[in-house]
């Protein structure tokens, strides 16, 4: 079974450039295991052996092979952190997942519009109701009545 097309692996990319001979066409089949074959069992046999009686060998990984890891890793742990917390239960239950990327990106919005759309998303707008809530008026809907100070 040949691999699918674009599909490289390691494997090959340190063979194919080693290979400088042109005239020498190089394929690469996947062959399933216990299949069978003289060859492949005995493969197989090698390998097993490889495995136990093998060197070990300290080969460091690079850090764009854990990058993407890290990446889930760090966002799993802020959502779970962002479900937990007692704060923001109203933005909460607009918005249940963390936002990456950001809501605004790519919107073309200037830092003073995106300031005040995330206050209103966030129950954080300056109207009568959240002067009322953050107790500097004594009612939400009535814009005559003084703060209180």
């Amino acid at each position: 079974m040949l691999l699918p097309r674009g599909l490289i692996t390691s494997i090959e990319a340190d063979i194919v450039p080693g290979n400088d001979d042109l005239s020498k066409e190089t394929e690469f089949l996947w062959i399933e295991g216990h299949s069978a074959l003289n060859n492949n069992e005995k493969v197989d046999l090698l390998a097993k052996e490889a495995a136990v009686t093998g060197e070990v060998m300290d080969i460091r990984l690079p850090w764009s092979d854990l990058k993407g890891k890290a990446k889930r890793h760090a966002i799993n742990r802020w959502q779970a952190e962002y479900y937990s917390s007692e704060k923001s239960r109203f933005y909460k239950k607009n918005f249940r997942n963390v936002n990456i990327p950001p809501w605004f990106r790519g919107l073309g919005m200037n830092k003073h519009l995106v300031s005040t759309i995330s206050r209103i998303r966030t129950d954080h707008a300056i109207c009568g109701a959240y002067i009322y809530k953050i107790l500097q008026r004594s009612s939400p809907t009535c814009r005559n009545l003084p703060f209180k100070r």
